[in-house]
C-alpha cells in the first residue's frame, strides 16, 4: 500500500551545486510537488542542464524505514527563444545630405511580448552602398530608433541590414530592415536669362539625348542581369533542396545516428547500418572527395548522392538525388556546427543516450527547415506580427500576400499554378524573400518527419 505524504524539507540541486530556497520556487499541489526556477535569475546558458531533487521527512524512518527521498531528474534543455523583428517606422525614400528616422521593435514570438532596453552592443547595422551613415540612437518603450544619413552615395538605392544577439535569445543575423530609394538632387534654381535656357536647351539636345538614352538602357540591362543572376541563385537552390530525400546525424566516434529527418526517401534500412557504412568509407580519403572549403565530402550510397559535413563529434550526412550546389553544403557546415554548440555535453565518451536530442527533437527539425529552406515540401502561411510590413507592400507581392492569406496555407507549387501571369523568374526569389524576412511561415509536423531513435 502506497500514501502520498508531505516532506519537512525539499532540497535542491543544478549542475550539483545546492540552490537556496531563494532560488526556486517550491509548492505543493494534489499530492505533486511542483520546482519552478527562473533561467535569467539562476543564469542558465543554452544547453544541457541537470537536476536532483531529495525530498525529507522526519519522524517517519520506524514506518517506511527512510527519512528521505532523492530523484535525479533527465538532462533538460534550454533553447533560444524565437524573435522576430518589426517594422514601426519605415523609409521608402530620401534625399541626399538629408537624415532620417528608423523605428522597429523585436518580439518574443514564443510568448508574444516585446522585448525592451536592449543595448546599442546587442544590434549590428549594416549597409550595401557608400556613402550612407547609419546608428542606434535609442529605445522608448520597446522601440528602437535608428538614424539613417545619407551623404553623397553614386548608388540610387539602399539596403539596411540588421543583426540581433540577445543572451537566452534566438539570433537574427542581416534581416532587411529598410529598402531605400535615393533621391538625386536636380538643377539648383539658376539666375541665367530665360533665353539662355532656350539657347542651351536647343544647343544641348544632340549631347544630351543620345547619351541619357544609352544610359538608360544600360541600367534597364543591368537590373535584368541582377534580377536574372538572383533567379538562378534562387532556382539552383530550390532545385538542389527539392532532391534532397533524407538527412541522418551521427556521433562521429561510435557510429550511432542521433537523428533523422526523412522526406519521403526509399532508404528503408536501418540508419545504424548506413551511418556504420558512411563512417567506414569517410575514413578512406580516395572513396570521398572534399569541396572548395575542406569542410564538406561526398559520397555514392546506391542511387543517392550523400554529403557529409562533419564538426566536433558530430557528422550530418545529406542523402539527395543529386549533387547538391556549394551554397547548400555551406548551410549543411552551419547545421553540423550548430549541433557542435548545442550539445556541448555529447563526447568521445558519450554513453549512447539520445534523450537530449529526443527532448529538442522540435527545435532541431525547425532549424534545420530554416537554414536548408527545407519548407519548399510543406504548406506555409501569412505570419500574424508582420501586419504593418504587409500593408506597406504593393504588386506582386501583395497579390501573393493576400492570396495566400485568403487560403490559410498553400504550398508553393500550387501558388505558381494559381498564378500563371507570374512567371517564376518573378515570383520564386519574392517566396524565398518572405520566408527569409518571416512574413510567410512554413507549417509541418516536426514528430512525423523526424526521428531520435533508440
Amino acid at each position: 500500500m502506497s500514501v502520498q505524504i508531505y516532506p519537512n524539507e525539499v532540497a535542491v540541486k543544478l549542475n550539483s551545486n545546492n540552490l537556496t530556497s531563494g532560488e526556486f520556487n517550491l509548492s505543493f499541489v494534489s499530492g505533486i510537488i511542483e520546482i519552478e526556477l527562473g533561467t535569467n535569475s539562476l543564469g542558465l546558458d543554452i544547453g544541457s542542464h541537470n537536476l536532483e531533487v531529495q525530498a525529507t521527512k522526519t519522524d517517519f524512518i520506524d514506518e517506511i524505514g527512510q527519512s528521505s527521498a532523492s530523484l535525479l531528474f533527465p538532462q533538460f534543455e534550454i533553447i533560444p527563444i524565437k524573435i522576430t523583428i518589426v517594422i514601426e517606422q519605415d523609409i521608402e525614400e530620401m534625399d541626399t545630405n538629408t537624415q532620417s528616422e528608423l523605428k522597429f521593435s523585436v518580439m518574443d514570438t514564443d510568448h508574444s511580448i516585446g522585448i525592451m532596453e536592449l543595448t546599442e552592443s546587442e544590434f549590428e547595422l549594416n549597409v550595401d552602398i557608400e556613402g550612407v551613415e547609419v546608428w542606434f540612437d535609442s529605445e522608448s518603450a520597446g522601440i528602437y530608433t535608428v538614424i539613417v544619413k545619407i551623404l553623397e552615395p553614386t548608388i540610387v538605392s539602399l539596403n539596411i541590414y540588421i543583426s540581433v544577439s540577445v543572451s537566452g535569445y534566438e539570433l537574427i543575423e542581416n534581416f532587411r530592415l529598410a529598402s531605400i530609394q535615393i533621391n538625386f538632387p536636380t538643377d539648383p534654381d539658376s539666375k541665367l536669362p530665360f533665353y539662355l535656357f532656350i539657347i542651351i536647351g536647343v544647343l544641348g539636345a544632340g549631347a544630351v539625348i543620345v547619351p541619357s538614352i544609352l544610359l538608360l538602357r544600360r541600367r534597364k540591362n543591368r537590373e535584368k542581369r541582377n534580377q536574372q543572376d538572383i533567379f538562378t541563385r534562387t532556382y539552383n537552390f530550390y532545385e538542389g533542396v527539392l532532391s534532397i530525400t533524407k538527412l541522418i546525424v551521427v556521433h562521429r566516434v561510435t557510429s550511432l545516428p542521433v537523428y533523422e529527418m526523412d522526406l519521403g526517401s526509399e532508404i528503408d534500412v536501418d540508419p545504424s547500418l548506413i551511418s556504420g557504412f558512411l563512417s567506414a568509407v569517410s575514413s578512406v580519403g580516395s572513396e570521398m572527395r572534399g569541396d572548395k572549403s575542406g569542410g564538406v565530402r561526398r559520397v555514392q550510397y546506391k542511387e543517392f548522392q550523400v554529403t557529409a559535413s562533419q564538426s566536433g563529434f558530430f557528422t550530418l550526412y545529406t542523402f539527395s538525388e543529386s549533387e547538391l550546389n556549394e551554397e547548400i553544403e555551406q548551410k549543411l557546415t552551419l547545421i553540423s556546427d550548430w549541433f557542435d554548440m548545442m550539445f556541448p555535453q555529447i563526447d568521445a565518451d558519450w554513453d549512447g543516450s539520445t534523450e537530449p536530442f529526443r527532448l529538442n527533437l522540435k527545435g532541431i527539425t525547425e532549424k534545420i527547415m530554416k537554414e536548408i529552406h527545407l519548407w519548399i515540401f510543406y504548406p506555409f502561411r501569412v505570419s500574424h506580427y508582420k501586419n504593418k510590413e504587409i500593408e506597406e507592400m504593393s504588386g506582386i507581392r501583395k497579390r501573393m500576400i493576400d492570396y495566400i492569406g485568403e487560403s490559410d496555407t498553400i504550398t508553393i507549387s500550387r501558388l505558381f499554378d494559381d498564378f500563371d501571369d507570374i512567371k517564376l523568374e518573378q515570383g520564386l526569389p519574392i517566396v524565398f524573400e518572405l520566408i527569409e524576412n518571416n512574413i510567410l511561415e512554413p507549417e509541418f509536423d516536426a514528430y512525423k518527419i523526424a526521428t531520435v531513435r533508440f
